[in-house]
């Protein structure tokens, strides 16, 4: 009696960057969103990190002024928001930098402005 053994093989299964591929498909690894909480006061914006890795950003933005205020940066921004409304503002910054944030109209001439760190 002969045995024979033969042997798997698993083709069409290779890495490529960041996720792989199989039968022609492409697979890309989940991209992690961070999370950033932005409370609005009348002069200030106070984010809660100062820098966030590039990829999904979601930007909860809080208005604790007396004002209808807004929050923008990149090319993403909120509609204006009244007096203890609150906003989730889901953003993609992929390119490493320094981003400009700001309210728009005379808000950013009383200080709502900063930058937050991309890396």
């Amino acid at each position: 009696m002969r045995l024979r053994l033969g042997l798997l093989v698993i083709a069409g299964v290779a890495p490529t960057g960041a996720g792989f591929t199989h039968a022609g498909l492409a697979f890309q690894a989940a991209t992690p969103t961070t999370a950033v909480r932005v409370l609005t006061t009348t002069y200030h914006f106070r984010l809660s990190r100062q820098s966030v890795p590039r990829g999904r950003v979601v930007f909860t933005v809080i208005n604790k002024s007396n004002a209808t205020i807004d929050f923008k940066i990149a090319d993403f921004a909120t509609p204006k928001l009244r007096p203890s409304q609150r906003y989730v503002l889901h953003t993609r910054l992929t390119k490493p930098g320094r981003y400009t944030y700001f309210a728009s109209g005379q808000y950013a001439e009383l200080g709502l402005v900063g930058a937050l760190t991309v890396r």
